[in-house]
C-alpha cells in the first residue's frame, strides 16, 4: 500500500540524492564543454556562456530535481499526488479567486523586493565578482527557450522536490514555522548563488506558506511560473538591460525608498495572504499548526535520515561558498 505523506527520512535522502545528482551533472557537463572546446579550438568560457549551453544545462539540471522526485517517490512506494498536495480538489470560483491573488501575489513580492535586492546585490558585489543576471534575449526565439528553461521548467520540477517532497516531509517532524524556514534555505543555499540567496531565501518562504494555506502545490507552481517569467519578460523587452523599476544608482534616497518599498511589501504580502487563508479555508492546515506550534520536533526521527541531512547540507554549503567566494 502506497504511503500518503512523506517524512523526514524521505527529506534527507532526497536532498543527498539531489546534491549528488547536481554534482554528477556538473561533472559530465563541464567535462563534455571541455572535449568540444579542446577540439574545436575554441574557448571554453565562450562555449559556456552561450545561450544553447545555458539553456541545455538549466534543462539538465531542471530534469535532475524531477528525476529525484519521481524515482525517489516511486522506489519509497509514496502516493506522488497525494503526498506533494497535486490532488486537492477546488470549485471553478475557489480556482480562479486564489489563482488571481496568487499572480498579485508574486507580482507585489517581485517589484516590492526588486529594488531592496539590486541594493544588497550591488554592496555584495563591491567585494565579489557578480555574474550575468540573465540570459541575454535578443529575438522571440530565445525568449521562448528561455521562458521554458527558466519559468515554465523551475515552476514544475522545483515545486515538486522543494515543497512536494521537502517541505511536506519536514512537516511530518517539525512544526510549520521551522519547515518553512528549513526548507526556504535549502531552496537559497541549493541555487549556489550568494547574490540570489537572499531574494531565494523570501522567496522560498512565499512559496512554502502558499503551500501550506492553500493545500495545494499548484498555486506554488503558479507563483513560482509568474516570478521568473516576470524576470525573463523584462530582460526581453529592456534587451538585458535595466528596467524602468530599477533605480540605476543607490544615494542615500534610492536606499531609503528601497527600504521602504520592500517594508510596504512585507505589509501588502501578509494581505494577500490574508486574503487566500479566507479563500482557501484551509482548516485542516490550520489545526496541525495550533496543535504542533508549541514544538519544534514532533516525534522521534531516524539517525540516518539526520545523517543524509547533514552531510547533503554540508555539501550545499561548501559549494554555495565555493561558487560564491571561489570565482
Amino acid at each position: 500500500m502506497k504511503r500518503k505523506k512523506y517524512e523526514l527520512e524521505d527529506v534527507g535522502f532526497a536532498f543527498i540524492f539531489m546534491v549528488l545528482g547536481y554534482l554528477v551533472l556538473s561533472l559530465v557537463f563541464s567535462q563534455v564543454l571541455s572535449i568540444i572546446a579542446n577540439s574545436s579550438n575554441q574557448d571554453f568560457g565562450t562555449i559556456a556562456s552561450s545561450n544553447v549551453v545555458i539553456w541545455l544545462n538549466a534543462f539538465l539540471t531542471e530534469l535532475v530535481y524531477l528525476l529525484v522526485f519521481i524515482i525517489y517517490s516511486k522506489f519509497k512506494k509514496v502516493d506522488l499526488k497525494s503526498a506533494s498536495n497535486l490532488d486537492k480538489q477546488f470549485t471553478a470560483k475557489k480556482s480562479v479567486s486564489l489563482s488571481f491573488t496568487t499572480i498579485l501575489l508574486a507580482l507585489v513580492v517581485f517589484f516590492a523586493s526588486l529594488n531592496f535586492i539590486n541594493l544588497i546585490s550591488d554592496l555584495l558585489s563591491r567585494g565579489l565578482s557578480k555574474p550575468r543576471g540573465t540570459v541575454p534575449i535578443s529575438n522571440f526565439f530565445e525568449f521562448v527557450m528561455t521562458t521554458i528553461t527558466f519559468a515554465v521548467l523551475p515552476a514544475v520540477c522545483e515545486e515538486l522536490l522543494f515543497r512536494g517532497l521537502i517541505f511536506n516531509g519536514l512537516k511530518d517532524k517539525f512544526n510549520v514555522s521551522l519547515s518553512v524556514i528549513f526548507s526556504a534555505l535549502i531552496f537559497a543555499l541549493i541555487h549556489f548563488s550568494i547574490f540570489q540567496t537572499v531574494y531565494q531565501f523570501l522567496i522560498g518562504i512565499v512559496l512554502a506558506l502558499l503551500v501550506h494555506f492553500t493545500g495545494s502545490i499548484l498555486f506554488s507552481m503558479l507563483f513560482h511560473f509568474v516570478n521568473n517569467f516576470t524576470i525573463v519578460l523584462i530582460s526581453y523587452i529592456t534587451k538585458g538591460g535595466r528596467s524602468i523599476f530599477e533605480f540605476a544608482t543607490f544615494g542615500g534616497l534610492e536606499i531609503f525608498l528601497s527600504i521602504l518599498f520592500f517594508e510596504l511589501g512585507i505589509l501588502a504580502v501578509i494581505g494577500i495572504f490574508y486574503m487566500i487563508k479566507r479563500i482557501s479555508r484551509n482548516t485542516s492546515n490550520d489545526e496541525a499548526t495550533t496543535n504542533n506550534e508549541a514544538v519544534g520536533l514532533k516525534s522521534k526521527t531516524s539517525l540516518s535520515s539526520l545523517v543524509c541531512l547533514f552531510i547533503a547540507l554540508t555539501t550545499c554549503i561548501f559549494l554555495w561558498c565555493l561558487n560564491s567566494f571561489g570565482g
